[in-house]
């Protein structure tokens, strides 16, 4: 059970990186974002903000950031089975920025890769922090073998010989 549970955080972090990615980067160009969610299911918590939606949802497996202009209506219906304009409550004031599809092709293009990039760059600071502590550099000279060794001597490896 703790290793499942592990593997739904993971996941969960993975998720929520690849979603800042695209947030991010709509943000910065641009696109009025209408809502930034991590998970499916009923919201657990969720805060309106400059007129997009942040919300922590119930199921910590997927994510989606919604922009104006890229069929929010449907994913909405599709995570939640609401659209923004009612889950959001009553009067909210209107996203700042262009429609996604205003957006130069560039920008889109830019949007759309970020969370993969995003995914990449995780992952090699993952791999680098878990490098961080190793010291020990093997090196690569043979210093001895063991008894019986058919490959050692005059015409093989020989002590001291490099790898």
């Amino acid at each position: 059970m703790v290793y499942i549970l592990a593997a739904i955080l993971v996941f969960g972090v993975l998720i929520a990186v690849h979603e800042l990615g695209h947030f991010v980067v709509a943000k910065l160009s641009g696109i009025a974002v209408l809502q930034f969610t991590i998970g499916f299911g009923p919201a657990i918590w969720k805060k309106n903000i400059g007129g997009t939606v942040y919300a922590l949802r119930a199921l910590p497996l997927g994510g989606a950031v919604m922009m104006q202009g890229e069929g929010e209506d449907e994913t909405e219906v599709l995570l939640t089975g609401k659209t923004a304009e009612a889950e959001a409550g009553e009067e909210t004031p209107a996203p700042k920025g262009i429609s996604f599809m205003e957006a130069s092709l560039l920008k889109r293009f830019l949007v759309t890769i970020a969370g993969a990039s995003m995914n990449l760059i995780a992952g090699v600071l993952i791999l680098f922090i878990l490098m961080m502590p190793a010291t020990q550099r093997i090196d690569p000279t043979l210093d001895s073998f063991m008894d019986g060794f058919a490959y050692s001597g005059e015409n093989g490896f020989q002590v001291g010989d490099k790898l």
